[in-house]
């Protein structure tokens, strides 16, 4: 084999002369492209490919309308034309300076997990260094319905994927959902464009089977795509799934990541799953808002202990607010928490406790009405019993405290110790109070020790 470059020129220049030939073999041009695709993964090797003229050709026989009676050489053509805007990023906005958008549109299009996954995976590069005007793409509905359409598709799809080798359309799903990521987060006030996606996104989620891995894909980019889409605009469409079977899935999605993930694994599964049922919160169903009340609240038969100490999906999360080092996945817990607490401080500390309520009021800045130490639970409507509104713990089931009692040489300590404290106090003149155990000492009620009485 010759020099790299001069071999990757020369199928560089055979393609370009083959392209408005009547006689353009396909299968030829697809496996000359496919020797020039290995060498273009190298930009030292195949210099041509990248610059205006090596992608303008590429784009040609990739994305003109009759590639539909070329579909191996176009299909291998998009691939060096992802190859190259992955490895140079500059590359992307020179492909949206040839005026071929529309071409990967259509290219986006069409029938075909290949087509789907290589037109979703150039349509998501470009989403990061180069100008297209995505905004008047998204309003304009074209690349909307895209979208849609694959979406469709795979909900008939979900029930297969992991019990059948259909690794293809996957990946193809894959890059869809990367692609909605991106636009979501990017233009986020044309979000309401996509709300015909939000229940496909569910029925997808919902039929998938349960993972092992709970990073596995496409849960995660499914949740990821969920959590970015503004759910307010989309409420109607997601009525259209059935939100109880989701809310299902999602619990048994979070309660494996509890289960199985470590530390540094933990926020970058839960916080959109949490962000997920926020949003599920804040549909009115109630079915779906049952199910997540009575599986994420602590249950009345956990509190013979403090909230946070058992073995439940609802302790575990309560134990996941303090034994991480982020403050992104305390808040997510709390937050989720405090929805299904209607949003109510009072509601909140008596869900939870407030020693895991305390933080998340503190930094909202949510003022705790008074009446806190009257918490209170009754399991059959009958007598309350009365709780510990900082554990959440039954007051009938805590131990008494084994604190020894103080001698008298102690009890001395402590009251000069409070007697100087008291005396320090008045004299800032900030407020005027009395010393208690001055006023004892002068009524008779407090007697000192002499210096030969024994300690």
């Amino acid at each position: 084999m010759g020099n790299p470059p001069d071999q990757a020129q020369k199928y560089l220049n055979a393609l370009e002369a083959e392209l408005d030939k009547d006689t353009f073999d396909d299968r030829v041009t697809a496996s000359e492209l496919s020797n020039l695709k290995v060498l273009a993964r190298s930009p030292q090797a195949a210099p041509c490919v990248y610059c205006k003229d090596g992608l303008s050709t590429l784009a040609k026989t990739a994305f003109r309308n009759d590639n539909t009676t070329r579909p191996a050489s176009s299909l291998e053509a998009a691939r060096i034309i992802a190859n190259a805007l992955l490895l140079q990023d500059q590359m992307q906005q020179v492909l949206a300076d040839l005026g071929c958008l529309p071409g990967l549109l259509d290219f986006y299009r069409r029938p075909g997990a290949d087509y789907e996954f290589i037109g979703g995976r150039i349509l998501f590069l470009l989403t990061y260094k180069s100008k297209v005007d995505f905004v008047t793409l998204i309003e304009s509905q074209s690349l909307v319905d895209n979208i849609d359409e694959h979406l469709s598709k795979h909900v008939s799809l979900a029930s297969a994927i992991h019990s059948t080798n259909d690794s293809m359309n996957v990946s193809a799903l894959v890059e869809t959902l990367k692609l909605l990521y991106n636009l979501a987060s990017k233009f986020p006030t044309q979000m309401h464009f996509f709300s015909s996606t939000t229940d496909k996104l569910i029925k997808i989620l919902t039929r998938l089977p349960l993972p092992q891995n709970p990073l596995s894909i496409p849960t995660t980019q499914i949740l990821n795509a969920l959590a970015m889409i503004d759910w307010p605009s989309a409420l109607n469409q997601a009525k259209d799934a059935d939100m109880a079977a989701f809310s299902r899935r999602l619990i048994e999605n979070l309660d494996c990541s509890v289960s199985v993930l470590q530390a540094p694994q933990l926020e970058t599964a839960l916080v959109p799953l949490l962000t997920v049922l926020r949003k599920v919160k804040e549909v009115d169903d109630q079915p779906s808002d049952e199910l997540l009340r009575s599986s994420l609240l602590p249950r009345n038969e956990e509190r013979n202990r403090p909230l946070g100490e058992s073995q439940s999906l609802a302790s575990r999360l309560l134990k996941l607010q303090t034994s991480t080092g982020s403050t992104i996945l305390p808040e997510a817990i709390s937050g989720l928490l405090f929805d299904l607490s209607d949003r109510d401080a009072m509601k909140f500390v008596h869900n939870i406790g407030y020693g895991h309520a305390a933080g998340y009021l503190v930094a909202h800045k949510i003022v705790l009405p008074e009446g806190l130490a009257e918490g209170s639970i009754s399991d059959d409507m009958s007598t309350p019993i009365p709780i510990n509104p900082v554990t959440g713990q039954r007051l009938d089931t805590e131990e008494p405290a084994a604190t020894p009692e103080m001698t008298d040489a102690e009890r001395q300590r402590e009251a000069e110790r409070l007697f100087v404290l008291f005396e320090r106090l008045k004299a800032t003149g900030v407020v005027d109070v009395e010393n208690p155990l001055r006023s004892a000492q002068q009524s008779g009620r407090f007697e000192e020790l002499s210096d030969s009485e024994p300690d």
